[in-house]
């Protein structure tokens, strides 16, 4: 009955599904897009799949006899809105064929300037402009556990029904996990870190959810542990080809020990296909003759070296004033004084003997 794109996206809605009274887009569905089933006179009743995410502008526009729809998504889908197409116009005289239009706006806000109001009417995905006389008797029958169907745009749009559509399949853990793990490359490294990092927090929650976990495709799932750890492994390779020389320091002590952790909190697996492990080996050798003590990475690098007073480095961000030096300019400066007048005074005295 429609045109589905590979990705879920209903393009279009055949005409011969435009003559029944209630139809079901298929599970799988991800988008149904702007105009998709605009003008299906004869519609009363769709029935929307779990898969469902997003609902285009004018997607059920000029469906005048649609009063039910069924949603049966955790998330309440997108409804999208455009700036094309029919835009209302508006004013304190025709506010009336909008019922619902403080549901979703302020009156006096929208009717101060010119007593016009065009701008915000945009989402026309059922029926007609949301809040309009057209589109005031739609009914939605929402699942049993459900976010986001009580937002302000669905209640404008919508009357609730004491009718549900049952338990959803994926609730919230495995529909975040499932978000998440589709975003993922085929194959990862460490520059996939956030991509990385939002999949195994969503995992990390949905694993303590039994009956959620076991509603998500296993393959979606392998996926997800095959690129986690191909990340792990490219992450641990990284630290360890940046192990160069070893040296008496800190930092080299620091750096081998973050290297041989990330390593030893690999799996075994992870372990045995990390291609330059050896260098660890190799590199604690290197340190262990440097640091002239046998390494203990249960231990900081001064506790290596107990007899070794450590060095404090001189605050350098708050210099302390050179007492030694200010005494000398002040006395300096009394001299050349003191010199100067005894100069005065002597002009004054030889020039009063020349006037004598």
């Amino acid at each position: 009955l429609y045109n589905v794109t590979p990705k879920g996206y209903v393009l279009a809605v055949y005409p011969a599904a435009k003559t029944d009274k209630e139809f079901a887009i298929a599970e799988g569905t991800v988008r149904i897009e702007y105009t998709a089933a605009m003008a299906s006179k004869n519609l009363e009743k769709v029935i929307l799949p779990e898969s469902l995410r997003y609902i285009g502008n004018f997607a059920f526009y000029g469906c005048e006899n649609l009063t039910t729809v069924v949603f049966n998504s955790y998330y309440a889908p997108t409804l999208e809105g455009t700036l094309t197409g029919k835009a209302a116009n508006i004013t304190p005289d025709t506010v009336g064929d909008y019922p619902g239009f403080d549901k979703l706006y302020y009156y006096e806000y929208y009717f101060r300037e010119m007593d016009v109001v065009a701008r915000p009417y945009y989402y026309s995905n059922f029926v007609d402009i949301v809040t309009s006389a057209a589109a005031d008797n739609i009914t939605y029958i929402i699942p049993d556990e459900c976010e986001g169907y009580d937002s302000v745009l669905y209640v404008a749009y919508f009357k609730p029904s004491e009718e549900t559509s049952g338990k959803v399949t994926h609730g919230a853990a495995a529909l975040d996990f499932i978000e998440a793990a589709l975003k993922l490359p085929e194959v990862a490294d460490r520059f996939d870190k956030a991509l990385i990092d939002a999949a195994i927090n969503a995992y990390n929650a949905l694993e303590g959810k039994a009956d959620e976990l076991a509603s998500v495709d296993v393959a979606l799932i392998n996926h997800f542990k095959k690129v986690r750890a191909e990340y792990n492994i490219s992450v641990v390779e990284n630290k360890i080809a940046r192990l160069f020389d070893m040296a008496k320091n800190e930092f080299s002590f620091e750096r081998l020990k973050d290297a041989r952790a990330s390593f030893q909190a690999l799996t075994a697996d992870e372990q045995a296909r990390v291609t330059n492990a050896a260098v660890l080996d190799t590199k604690l050798e290197e340190l262990t003759a440097a640091m002239g003590v046998e390494v203990d990475f249960t231990k900081t690098f001064a506790e290596h070296f107990p007899d070794e007073p450590g060095v404090t480095p001189p605050d350098i961000t708050e210099p302390q004033p050179n007492n030694t030096l200010t005494i000398v300019l002040i006395v300096s400066g009394a001299v050349v004084a003191a010199a100067a007048i005894a100069v005065a005074i002597l002009v004054f005295i030889k020039r009063k003997r020349t006037v004598q």
